[in-house]
């Protein structure tokens, strides 16, 4: 259901960050895209903000 993928995060050659933005864009039922963003709802240290287009 993820048609795609972007991640970002702060590498240098001491450290590789846990602390990162990724944007998915997802396709399918709209209850399954909800389940995802549920269990994702669940995971400490994440923040789920959500975007919808009409097309």
């Amino acid at each position: 259901m993820i048609k795609s993928r972007l991640g970002f995060h702060e590498v240098n050659d001491d450290v590789c960050s846990r602390v990162g933005v990724m944007l998915l864009q997802l396709r399918g039922k709209a209850e399954d895209c909800d389940k995802l963003e549920n269990a994702l709802r669940e995971i400490g240290g994440i923040e789920v903000q959500k975007m919808s287009f009409q097309y």
